[in-house]
């Protein structure tokens, strides 16, 4: 963590220079430095955001259930509807950013109602779930009930 805070003070002295355009770009150590700040702070990021939705909503209703099961097939089929989705909306004269927005809170719904729906048949259901997808949730629900 010191090795971190070192790379910050570092790279703000280097911007502080003037020198913000030489941080961007080459090989140089700001370069390799903003790098690993980048990654340090996604990371980082993504698990607080996955941490706190954990303490906020410990448990999953029979819908979360349902998208949680589907969500594997989901992600191998998510590209296929979204293009599909996104040749439907074409035509529509709206501004990129609106059309974005309604591509999206069409496909979210599209892609899981589908993943469930392809999980749901029997030759298929066993390829598009991970094997280990039942055993994941007995071993989160009996560790939540131990406590």
């Amino acid at each position: 963590m010191d090795s971190l805070g070192a790379l910050v003070i570092l790279a703000s002295v280097e911007l502080a220079q003037g020198k913000i355009d030489a941080a961007g770009t080459g090989a140089s150590w700001p370069t390799m430095a903003l790098a690993v700040l980048y990654g340090a702070i996604s990371v980082t990021w993504t698990l607080w955001c996955v941490a706190w939705l954990r303490r906020r909503w410990p448990s999953q209703g029979a819908m979360l259930a349902r998208a949680g099961r589907a969500s594997y097939t989901t992600y191998f089929m998510h590209p296929v509807i979204l293009t599909a989705i996104m040749v439907l909306f074409a035509s529509l004269a709206l501004a990129p950013e609106l059309k974005c927005l309604v591509v999206t809170a069409a496909k979210v719904p599209v892609c899981f109602a589908l993943g469930y729906a392809i999980t749901r048949v029997p030759g298929i259901s066993k390829v598009s779930e991970p094997a280990s997808a039942g055993r994941a949730i007995e071993v989160g629900r009996s560790a939540r009930e131990t406590e």
